[in-house]
């Protein structure tokens, strides 16, 4: 896979979310990709390509490190590897609406994020109560 090309399409896609008002860094993306495959200090991932590929040219990275990147910018590796064209679509609102909880979900000290999500499971429990019942169904005719 070639870096370079890789580099530049996590460019295009930061610049692009970016636009969108999503304001990542490649220090957050490499912490976040980095948190997904369970990482610690994965923060500068993304400069190290960066700086390997000034220094040595051509060089590889993991497989679970690039899916994991292509994960958080909701693109395939297909197209970080350059497949396609360079504008691999706009983000659907439902897209954005995650990418910003995920920053959110991903700044919180542990104690927090434990707090949001009992805050989560409890909104959810009454969507659910208040939710519509689901169509009945018809009972299969008996076959003659």
């Amino acid at each position: 896979m070639d870096m370079s090309i890789v580099l530049r399409r996590i460019g295009l896609r930061l610049e692009q979310l970016n636009r969108a008002g999503e304001k990542l860094s490649e220090a957050a993306l490499s912490r976040r990709a980095g948190k997904r495959r369970g990482a610690e200090n994965a923060e500068d991932t993304i400069r190290n390509w960066r700086r390997r590929l000034e220094s040595r040219g051509e060089f590889g990275a993991s497989t679970s490190t690039i899916q994991a990147i292509a994960d958080e910018l909701k693109v395939t590796v297909a197209w970080l590897a350059g497949e396609g064209p360079d504008d691999p679509g706009e983000l659907s609102a439902l897209d954005l609406a995650r990418a910003k909880a995920q920053a959110i979900f991903d700044s919180l000290p542990d104690e927090l994020l434990l707090a949001a999500v009992s805050q989560l499971d409890a909104l959810a429990a009454l969507a659910e109560k208040s939710a519509p019942p689901p169509p009945a169904r018809k009972a299969a005719k008996a076959r003659k």
